[in-house]
């Protein structure tokens, strides 16, 4: 019968005729079951953006019957990175100088392979595919409906506050900042429409300048430069009349006529 890939031998020892001997076991192993890599997984996921490449990153690989101290290598653009085995889990360090050379917009896949003890190697793994996108969005336009001022009818109702974008995706969340409240909106065909509530507006000091800090990052995690070049000044107090006066005073002549 076999056992875990091996092959149990029963051997009787001799003894007189007649005599009950019990019987030795002796365990002759053949083969072993060969190690396996359940998961490799990056820190960084599916993209890889410019800070997490500027910081370096790591790759988890888990192992089944795999001994501690075994070496796990993880190859990545024709890069070797090792680690060791502890309880089944090998962490490797891929550097920021081996994610540096990766080139933006391009696919990279990580290849991994580990041996057991006895030297049977594992079958080599393929990690998921991701993509390097290390190019910031940007934002083009900031413009709010109220423009260079802020009367007093206009901040008896909602503002908008239009974010015009370039390289960030749809869906991805635009926020405003206006006197220390965020409000949010989300880039549709590189455009975001910005809600700025009646209370927020209400909330400005008349004759006060305010400036709009707008933010946007990409689906991988890459922020745009913060945009603060909108400013404002809040105007709501009304003019008034204190008097007129005509030139023809009281009455009015046939010559002023």
């Amino acid at each position: 019968a076999y056992i875990d890939g091996g092959q149990t031998v029963v051997i009787t020892p001799g003894g007189s005729v007649g005599s009950w001997t019990t019987p030795a076991v002796l365990d002759m192993v053949e083969g072993s079951v060969p190690p396996t890599m359940t998961n490799v997984t990056s820190s960084w996921g599916a993209s890889l953006n410019a800070t997490e490449r500027d910081a370096g990153g790591a790759v988890t690989v888990v192992t089944s019957g795999v001994e501690n101290n075994q070496v796990v290598t993880v190859t990545l653009n024709n890069v070797a990175y090792t680690g060791t085995v502890a309880n089944n889990s090998s962490v490797i360090t891929v550097g920021a100088a081996g994610l540096q050379g990766l080139t933006d917009g391009n696919n990279y896949t990580l290849t991994a392979n580990v041996s057991d003890a006895a030297g049977v190697a594992a079958s080599e793994v393929k990690g998921t595919p991701f993509t390097v996108d290390t190019t910031a969005p940007s934002i083009t336009s900031v413009t709010a409906n109220w423009g260079a001022s802020l009367n007093g009818a206009e901040d008896n109702s909602y503002g908008t506050v239009t974010v015009l974008t370039s390289g960030a995706e749809d869906n991805q969340p635009v926020t405003v900042m206006l006197n220390g409240a965020d409000y949010t909106g989300i880039v549709g065909s590189n455009s975001a429409s910005v809600t700025v509530a009646a209370t927020g507006l209400q909330g400005l000091t008349d004759g006060s300048t305010y400036d709009l800090t707008v933010n946007v990052s990409d689906a991988a995690g890459n922020a745009a430069m913060a945009d603060t070049g909108t400013s404002f000044t809040v105007d709501t107090t009304a003019p008034s009349i204190t008097g007129f006066t005509a030139s023809w005073g009281a009455s009015l002549n046939a010559t002023e006529v």
